[in-house]
């Protein structure tokens, strides 16, 4: 047995050793035929010399490098940038195992520190390339299949030095979603792009002469891409191709771009000496220290700069536009209108400067939170605005995002900012709150981090305030953006007048957040601030409009967009689910109070939804009108005009309006009728049925049953017959129940009685004969005790509010105490709270402790349960309560 073993070792020892001189064989003749076809391409060379750079992983790498052998263009040779001798290897080791001996034909590495630097990476490898033309191919982007047939073509038919060609921005599913113009786009006002052409587009799709670029590095001193971009656009000679031939993903875009604008001005040393020796070139010699870090600082939107940078780089694009020879009309007219706009942006500067009555300060609002690229797309599009008298003041909620500080340090380098830092995390309510308490403006406006300001929104908003000294706050119409800022589409409605918004601003929020303007008069300075947030915004509107009625707050809407809003997966409103369905519910208990407000009679001839649905498509002017039976807008017209004439706050002037607003209402829906546009809704279908209970007095019972037989649809009572209850009606000369004879009718009054008071086995027998009577678990069941009696009035209310759980309050003969125990919930909240605790269940007084509420009032608040959120009503006047057994 151990001869075997010993055997069996020096045989597989052997078969290693073969297979070791195997792979050395086959490496040798793989250097061999590298020597023999190196020494081939010498003499043959290239057509193309692709150069493979740029920060990414193994894989990015190793599919950077796929993407060009798998094309059907072959005459090219390539050179890979790796950082060291490790990653050398480990991209020999791939291609070796993927693509045999054939890479080392085409395949050469050069070592860099910097991989984004392809300037010096081209500079180190140019003898390395055999190719008439040197390609840039960045890992982080995806060559299409036909990339190098097309140069090829292009170039072959065309005397060019250089050309680059589109490139498409896609998601991470690879999904289309924008082109180079949204590169253009953010690009425009970098002074890197405008001075030295250095922008993705170009970077990354360019493609030049080899000859040429030799000679621009036989004169120049120094090496960077700044240098080499700026010597190639110079010559006024590269060619556009029209097609996409490339890609990146969006995430990629982004990082570029926070990279660009925000790391490389702190930290590229490249940079700082290309802008250095420019100025000096350009006779700008006395900077100072600090007014150089200025320069430096707004380099990525030369718009941020104080007026003293700006008028530099003024004289530095009129210099560049008058040393342009050879370029496009289109390169012409774009640097012009550059120059155009900084000289307007100056000049308006110096007017709001001279003249600050006319030209009033505003102060902008942002919260920021964890966003880089659509957070400095925000702050940019600040920058841009026509009317220049604004403050911005940023306020960060607690970010754990490096890039979100990066932004925020250079952020507290530029004029006309002043940033915060909470570590709270108490989200934007809080964080507006924090900035509203410092601003410094006779009006402020919002902006979220993640939206974009049309530069004119200052000077449209301010004018509308102007000419409407009475609005105290306005919104706007928004446009909408995808996530590369491109507009998709935008609204367009028209108000008539202050009841036009407030009605239809009830039944759905269409005010655009983001679109807010306040005047901070004292009225807004006592009571604009956030006190919530779930739905922030609109329970702001509720406040304003419907809480401080008695203020006389006035709102107005500015028709025109004034900004626009990005839609992205990461938006607030798409992340915040447990908000949402809190403001949900929130938000039916306020729009009962508001109906309330507009006239208390409202809801008691409609449920709420009805009217709520109603009034949103009339107001909104839909094509089809959801209604109901009850619904009449005749009737609603004047039930809220004849309350609001009540009201000592309104003039005679805001009752013709609101007449006419309601006439405008009452025609719409008229003309739908006849021409069959209303879209008739199911009814409330949902069935109320009553639990009660009774200790054996059938005279109170009756009472109970005969005041509510009419009003519910089905009626169980449970009558409990114990000895004690018994014995004390004897001892009062009563006799003892006997409502199961009375009343008990299997399809609607249902009698069970029980000789044990036990809440448990009380609950069994409501649950079984309600289950009996098929109760669905959306009807509601009214839960009471002996001698509850409930308003039905009141109980035919709470069938039109459509809320989840109310409470009666009865009061009594006797004295002022209010009974509170008797509950109406749905059936499935009956089974899933249970009776006992139901009964029990009363209004916390701390709920009001800062809602200025009575403790019980006829009102609705939310209230936050295990599976949710539930709209709780309270009725003060419910019915009464008679106690004859005390």
């Amino acid at each position: 047995m151990i001869l075997s073993l010993t055997s069996s070792k020096r045989y597989n020892f052997r078969i290693q050793e073969i297979q070791n001189i195997f792979w050395v064989l086959v490496l040798i003749q793989s250097l061999f035929c590298f020597n023999s076809n190196g020494n081939n391409e010498q003499n043959k060379g290239s057509f193309i010399s692709i150069v493979i750079y740029g920060e990414g992983s193994q894989q990015e790498y190793e599919t950077s490098i796929k993407s060009v052998l798998d094309q059907p263009f072959k005459d090219y040779d390539i050179i890979v940038a790796v950082k060291n001798n490790e990653e050398l290897n480990a991209h020999r080791k791939f291609l070796f195992k993927h693509y045999e001996t054939f890479f080392l034909t085409q395949i050469k590495f050069q070592i860099s520190q910097d991989l984004n630097d392809f300037a010096q990476i081209i500079q180190h490898s140019m003898k390395k390339m055999k190719g008439k033309f040197i390609t840039l191919s960045h890992v982080k982007t995806k060559n299409f299949p036909e990339r190098f047939n097309e140069i090829s073509n292009t170039l072959n038919s065309q005397q060019i030095s250089a050309l680059v060609s589109d490139i498409q921005i896609k998601n991470n599913n690879d999904e289309y979603l924008s082109n180079k113009q949204t590169i253009l786009r953010d690009y425009a006002r970098s002074l890197n792009n405008i001075f030295f052409s250095v922008q993705p587009q170009i970077e990354f799709t360019l493609t030049v002469r080899k000859n040429f670029l030799e000679e621009i590095f036989r004169n120049l001193k120094i090496v960077n891409r700044f240098e080499i971009l700026m010597r190639i656009s110079q010559t006024g000679n590269i060619f556009q191709m029209p097609q996409a031939l490339m890609s990146m993903t969006f995430d990629y875009y982004k990082k570029k771009y926070t990279n660009d604008f925000v790391i490389d001005p702190q930290t590229d040393n490249d940079m700082y000496q290309q802008y250095n020796g420019y100025l000096q070139n350009k006779n700008v010699k006395n900077l100072t220290t600090l007014q150089f870090s200025h320069f430096l600082n707004c380099t990525f939107d030369y718009l941020a700069c104080d007026k003293e940078t700006k008028q530099i780089v003024q004289y530095l694009l009129i210099d560049s536009y008058l040393m342009m020879k050879d370029q496009a009309p289109d390169s012409l007219k774009s640097l012009r209108e550059l120059i155009l706009q900084l000289n307007q942006n100056i000049r308006n500067q110096e007017k709001a400067a001279k003249n600050p009555t006319y030209y009033p300060l505003v102060s902008v609002v942002m919260a920021s939170h964890d966003r880089d690229y659509f957070f400095l797309e925000a702050v940019r599009s600040v920058f841009q605005l026509s009317y220049t008298n604004w403050e911005l003041l940023v306020v960060d909620d607690g970010s754990s995002n490096p890039l979100t500080y990066s932004i925020l340090y250079l952020l507290e380098g530029l004029p006309k900012l002043r940033v915060s830092y909470l570590y709270t995390n108490w989200y934007c309510s809080f964080t507006n709150n924090f900035a509203i308490a410092q601003l410094k403006g006779e009006f402020f406006a919002l902006l979220d981090d993640d939206d974009i300001m049309v530069f004119d929104r200052m000077e449209k908003q301010l004018s509308y305030m102007w000419n409407h000294p009475e609005v105290d706050f306005i919104g706007a119409q928004a446009l909408y953006a995808d996530q590369t800022g491109k507009i998709t589409w935008g609204s367009n409605r028209e108000f008539m007048n202050f009841w036009d918004i407030k009605l239809s601003l009830v039944t759905y929020d269409h005010f655009t957040h983001s679109t807010l303007f306040v005047r901070m008069n004292d009225k807004m300075k006592k009571h604009f601030y956030y006190e919530n947030h779930s739905g922030p915004d609109y329970k702001q509107w509720f406040k304003l409009l419907i809480d401080l009625e008695h203020e006389n707050i006035r709102i107005g809407m500015f028709p025109g967009h004034v900004l626009a809003l990005r839609e992205h997966p990461t938006r607030m409103s798409y992340t915040e689910y447990t908000a949402f369905i809190h403001i949900v519910k929130w938000i039916q208990r306020k729009q009962l109070d508001s109906f309330e407000t507009f006239s208390p009679s409202l809801l008691e001839q409609m449920d709420h939804k009805c009217i709520n649905d109603a009034l949103h498509d009339i107001s909104g002017k839909a094509w089809n009108i959801r209604a109901c039976e009850a619904f009449n807008m005749e009737k609603v017209s004047t039930q809220i005009l004849a309350y609001q004439q009540t009201k000592n706050i309104y003039s005679t002037n805001d009752i013709k309006e609101l007449n006419e607003t309601l006439q405008s209402y009452t025609q719409y829906y008229n003309q739908a009728v006849q021409n069959n546009r209303i879209n008739m809704q199911p009814g409330d279908n949902r069935k109320i049925f009553v639990c009660l209970f009774s200790v054996g007095d059938s005279e109170l019972a009756e009472k109970q049953i005969e005041s509510l037989k009419e009003h519910a649809d089905g009626l169980i009572i449970v009558d409990i017959s114990t000895q004690l209850n018994y014995d004390l009606l004897k001892s009062k000369k009563r006799e003892p129940s006997n409502i199961s004879q009375k009343y008990n009718n299997p399809h609607k009054i249902l009698v069970e009685t029980l000789e044990y008071d036990f809440s448990k086995l009380i609950m069994q027998k409501f649950q079984q004969q309600l289950d009996n009577l098929r109760t669905a678990d959306a009807d509601y069941v009214l839960i009471l005790g002996p001698g509850e009696f409930v308003n039905p009035l009141e109980l035919r209310k709470f069938r039109n509010y459509r809320t989840d759980l109310g409470i009666f309050g009865l009061k009594q003969k006797t004295n002022s105490q209010l009974i509170t125990s008797p509950k109406i919930t749905t059936y499935y909240l009956l089974k899933f709270m249970g009776y006992e605790f139901l009964r029990k269940y009363d209004i916390d007084p701390d709920i009001f402790k800062f809602a200025g509420e009575h403790e019980f009032e006829d009102k609705v608040y939310t209230i936050q349960y295990d599976f949710g959120f539930l709209n709780v009503h309270t009725f003060k006047n419910g019915g009464y309560y008679l106690d004859k057994l005390e």
